[in-house]
């Protein structure tokens, strides 16, 4: 099978760039032993940035393959999160979906790296990567990891500057609860006793008994029936049946009470899937699936039988306000704010959404003024906030974030 040609990064036009912004660049090398070593003595290079002439004859050295850029101080207060493990990046995607979404960000040779800007970040081990700051460097797009496989950008690019401090965004601490060395971490998912052992377990509750969550109309399904309904019909249909399969697996979850992990998810439902789809593009490669399966995951908002809404807004009736519902004597605010919170426990870190009309439809009220009244006074007094309004515009629903949380 022929493979694609690739043209060879101009690495000087690169680091021209990259400097234009103020930042500090040096060429970088992969030696024999598979390390990324920069290709000169980069030491000096922290107090004062190369200049032109400096760059022009330090990128045209021989054997180059790839750029960095030494954090820090000498490039504007540039710091980077670098995650080791992708599972790592996908959790402080959906727990951060804004900062997600915004900050400059790199896929490397084995994970991701976030990039920002503050002063004063140290570098520290987190477990499932590196907090980098002033006294170290990154190695940047497009260069050649030892691998073989080339660094791109995934989320904006370095021409971004968003000043966010890592302990607000969330970049400072581990996302990932296996800090095993990756020795050990790459055992795992691909491990056939690993997987027997898991599909062995997912077995053994289905024949017990376990019952799907209230809110899934299509309650009856079994994870090997849901891996028959996600096969695609062609290959244009990968990307979508790969978010019903993800959203199967959200329903599942509620079913049995606790979140999978991401190693069971690829392990029970995506390795399957993969293996049995007749359908898969032969320029898309596993890894690339995985991580829009991951990331669709991440992303559902409804579970497959989208009966999240009616489900929770029964069980509203049934359990105790929370406390801070009782400073209202009507019933039905108690119940609205009992509703929200059982929501927001679904959403997860995400908003939920709640349109006018459905709490109208809820309650029964004469207008859907009325119920954009409800919501506004959940608003002023801090137990609801709006995050995203919705409208005609947007065809949604307004989002919305239950503050309220004990």
């Amino acid at each position: 099978m022929g493979g694609r040609l690739e043209t060879t990064p101009d690495l000087h036009a690169e680091a021209l760039a990259r400097a234009g912004g103020g930042w500090a660049v040096i060429p970088v090398r992969n030696d024999a032993k598979g390390h990324k070593r920069a290709a000169c003595k980069w030491e000096r290079f922290q107090n004062n940035r190369p200049t032109p002439e400096e760059l022009a004859r330090l990128f045209h050295q021989h054997g180059l393959t790839g750029l960095a850029v030494i954090l820090g101080p000498i490039s504007g207060d540039l710091y980077a999160r670098d995650f080791d493990v992708p599972e790592a990046y996908q959790r402080w995607v959906a727990a951060c979906p804004d900062l997600g979404r915004t900050l400059p960000t790199y896929q490397t040779g084995r994970g991701y790296q976030v990039l920002a800007y503050h002063p004063d970040v140290r570098t520290r081990d987190l477990g499932d990567g590196e907090l980098r700051g002033a006294g170290v460097y990154s190695v940047l797009p497009p260069s050649l990891h030892p691998s073989g496989r080339r660094y791109v950008w995934t989320v904006g690019g370095p021409e971004r500057r968003i000043e966010i401090a890592p302990e607000a965004a969330g970049l400072a601490r581990p996302w990932c609860p296996d800090t095993s060395p990756p020795e050990q971490r790459d055992r795992g998912p691909g491990n056939r006793e690993t997987e027997e052992s898991e599909n062995q377990r997912v077995r053994e509750s289905e024949e017990v008994g376990e019952r799907p969550h209230p809110g899934d109309s299509n309650g009856n399904v079994t994870l090997p029936e849901l891996i028959r309904r996600a096969i695609p019909q062609n290959e244009h249909e990968n990307y979508r049946t790969l978010f019903l399969l993800a959203r199967g697996m959200k329903a599942l979850a509620l079913a049995r009470g606790r979140e999978w992990t991401m190693r069971e998810i690829e392990a029970l439902a995506f390795t399957p899937w993969y293996e049995q789809n007749r359908h898969l593009r032969p320029e898309q490669t596993r890894a690339e699936y995985l991580s829009e399966f991951l990331r669709g995951y991440d992303l559902v908002r409804h579970p497959l039988g989208d009966g999240v809404l009616d489900a929770t807004w029964a069980k509203s009736a049934t359990i105790e306000p929370p406390p801070i519902a009782r400073q209202f004597v009507s019933p039905e605010m108690q119940r609205v704010v009992t509703w929200c919170s059982l929501l927001q426990a679904v959403a997860g870190a995400e908003p939920f959404y709640l349109s006018v009309r459905l709490l109208q439809g809820k309650l029964r009220l004469g207008s859907p003024r009325a119920a954009s009244a409800i919501l506004r006074r959940l608003v002023e007094v801090g137990i609801l906030a709006e995050v995203e309004k919705g409208g005609r515009q947007t065809n949604r629903a307004t989002r919305f974030r239950y503050l309220a949380v004990a």
